[in-house]
């Protein structure tokens, strides 16, 4: 029945029982007043089930679509992913090894003398495809460091310019640099798998405080994560909020180690040398303004 037709039925049944009763009470006539009586207790009697049903139905409705009242917990903040560490490989499975290494960012690891020989010719294969990818190889050279910046205007320095600032030719020996920041998502798989627990990687002065490397609901860890976790959507950012212990702990980890003054300038400014008494420098990576 169509819900608009049942009401205009339900209060016509409502106004002609009322009449009845209060006909019957105004007219003495006993019959006619237990009529409207007993009308009005069946109508007061169905009143109570439609309101019964209506509450249980609202009961059976799921918590999103009962907009009444609110949900019971609120949602919790989504996690970053599972770290690679967490993800226990199978000691006997070399591959699966291997795997979880390249997974963690520690090819540098794998490249080593004490491990390389027992990789396979696959394992190898994909090894030196992480270091290309992610690292670049800066040859050999000298570079000048010390109190320089104002010879380098035109990018030329002379060798009596060099001893006239006390500055030193320092050489350098050919090296890989990572070519990109080190993210969220990898310094993680650090603190995941243990890497504030491992001393032997740390500093031994530092030792005592490293207490206070802590993030800001006290998990070890960059200053501005909490709980142990890089904030939600910035997996790809550079990790920020540690100090050099801490950096040069992760780079230890995965096989590597921080770069010296001379290897930045090295690969910063590129020098080259022009004569036996002169080399062209950059004073910036992008030039000398």
């Amino acid at each position: 029945m169509n819900s608009k037709y049942a009401k205009w039925v339900f209060w016509t049944v409502v106004v002609v029982t009322a009449a009845a009763f209060i006909g019957g009470w105004a007219a003495g006539v006993p019959k006619l007043l237990g009529l409207g009586a007993v009308g009005l207790v069946f109508l007061t009697f169905q009143l109570y089930l439609a309101r019964l049903g209506e509450s249980r139905f609202q009961q059976a409705l799921p918590a999103a679509h009962n907009f009444t009242s609110p949900p019971a917990t609120a949602p919790t903040a989504k996690k970053p992913p599972r770290a690679v560490a967490e993800l226990t490989a199978d000691p006997s499975n070399p591959q699966a090894l291997v795997e979880q290494m390249l997974g963690q960012g520690r090819f540098a690891l794998l490249l080593r003398s004490q491990i390389i020989g027992n990789l396979s010719p696959d394992q190898l294969a994909e090894t030196r495809e992480a270091l290309e990818e992610n690292s670049s190889f800066v040859p050999e050279g000298e570079v000048v460091l010390g109190a320089v910046d104002d010879a380098l205007a035109d990018g030329k320095l002379e060798d009596h310019e060099i001893l006239a600032r006390r500055a030193a030719v320092v050489h350098v020996e050919p090296y890989f640099l990572d070519r990109f920041p080190v993210t969220n998502r990898e310094y993680y798989e650090f603190v995941a798998a243990g890497g504030y627990e491992e001393l032997p990687i740390w500093e031994k002065e530092i030792w005592p405080a490293m207490v206070e490397f802590v993030d800001e609901t006290g998990h070890p860890g960059p200053r501005h994560w909490r709980d142990g976790h890089y904030p939600v959507g910035e997996e790809n950012h550079p990790v920020g909020g540690i100090n050099w212990f801490e950096a040069s702990a992760y780079a230890r980890w995965v096989g590597k180690r921080l770069p010296t003054d001379a290897e930045w300038v090295k690969a910063g400014a590129w020098p080259v040398a022009l004569t036996r008494t002169a080399r062209f420098q950059r004073k910036y990576p992008w030039g000398n303004t």
